[in-house]
C-alpha cells in the first residue's frame, strides 16, 4: 500500500475519532491529555515487542 495513502487514511481515523471524543463532552484539553499518555507509552514501548510487518 502506499505509504502516502496510509498516511492519508490515519489521518482521517484520528480525526474522526477527536470528532467522536468531543461528542461525548470531551475537552481540548482532556484529549490533548489523552494523545499525550498515549504517545508517551508508545515510546517506552520495546520494538521487539511489535509485530512483523
Amino acid at each position: 500500500m502506499n505509504v502516502l495513502l496510509i498516511q492519508e487514511l490515519v489521518g482521517l481515523a484520528l480525526t474522526l475519532y477527536i470528532s467522536a471524543l468531543k461528542m461525548q463532552g470531551k475537552t481540548e484539553e482532556e484529549i490533548r491529555k489523552m494523545v499525550d499518555e498515549e504517545y508517551d507509552k508508545s515510546l517506552k514501548r520495546n520494538p521487539d515487542d511489535l509485530p512483523d510487518a
